[in-house]
């Protein structure tokens, strides 16, 4: 395939092969981000079906299970995830391009966080790292409308860089939580202000990331999963705006318009509610815009 008839994202990590790279593995790797892409493309395939494939992998990836899915983190690292990602994105957006850009699932979610109320925090143990106020509506992108019953499962790394079931000193379900929109579609939630933190690289998604002679950073984020019966599921990724590896995130998933402002916390805010003990720094105000089914 000719260069000029390349994809932007596969032109991206075809060109982010260091200096150290041996030619060996510049030529194999290369060759296969190249055809991982086209065949993605060639096919059409959804995440749904990406995902589907993965698991099949797991099964026979031995360092593959409940806490850490080295599968998907190979598919990560190598930009495939993010190319399916972009590519249903396009798909859902054929006549609306007012909704929230998806963004990669990555290898540590879960299926069933902590249940909290709106206003709540999903810190059950304090780390470090400067508390922040999140909150914000869920909106129908068409109408612009709220909606009410929605739920958001949010997830993000403790200040270590690690996820609760990275590290036993922390609590199962620690720096997660599900929410549900009310009436006016508002939800609200105290965490961190996320940090850059690197992959594990200690198996072969790391061993990749050597051979490409590439650090293992990811730009500090905060996951999201929206999902409502009316609507399209929505699994995003939000990142801090001020982030030094916004031009080179290990899984190349930030996108231009998921960069957000961390705004000092204002006095007129609801109080006490972060971690106690804690002072609460930031505050963020973000609305997620989801499509309706069959609109």
């Amino acid at each position: 395939m000719h260069a000029s008839e390349l994809h932007p994202l596969t032109i991206s990590v075809l060109s982010s092969f260091g200096s150290e790279s041996s030619p060996r593995a510049r030529e194999i790797l290369a060759g296969l981000v190249r055809y991982l892409h086209a065949f993605c493309r060639d096919v059409n395939l959804t995440t749904e079906e990406l995902h589907i494939a993965i698991e099949v992998l797991n099964r026979s990836g031995q360092m593959s299970n409940p806490e850490r899915n080295e599968t998907l983190l190979i598919a990560d690292c190598l930009g495939v995830e993010a190319f399916v990602d972009a590519q249903t994105q396009k798909a859902l957006e054929k006549d609306n391009g007012k909704t929230t850009n998806s963004c990669v699932l990555g290898p540590f979610y879960t299926a069933d966080p902590p249940r909290y109320l709106n206003g709540d925090s999903i810190i059950q143990k304090y780390l470090g790292g400067e508390v922040t106020f999140f909150h914000g509506r869920i909106l129908d992108a068409d109408t612009n409308l709220p909606i009410a019953g929605a739920s958001l499962n949010v997830w993000q790394c403790a200040v270590n860089g690690l996820y609760d079931q990275q590290d036993p000193s922390q609590p199962s379900g620690n720096m997660r939580g599900m929410f549900t929109s009310d009436g006016d579609g508002n939800y609200a939630f105290y965490c961190i202000k996320p940090i850059p933190y690197p992959v594990p690289y200690d198996g072969p998604a790391g061993d990749i990331l050597k051979l490409m002679d590439r650090h293992p950073y990811r730009a500090a984020h905060i996951h999201f999963m929206v999902t409502s019966d009316s609507h399209h599921r929505l699994n995003t990724q939000v990142f801090p705006e001020d982030d030094s590896y916004l031009d080179s995130d290990s899984v190349y998933a930030v996108k231009s318009d998921l960069l957000l402002q961390f705004k000092p916390y204002r006095s007129d805010l609801p109080q006490g509610k972060g971690s106690e003990g804690t002072y609460v720094k930031w505050e963020v105000n973000w609305d997620f815009k989801i499509k309706r089914q069959n609109s």
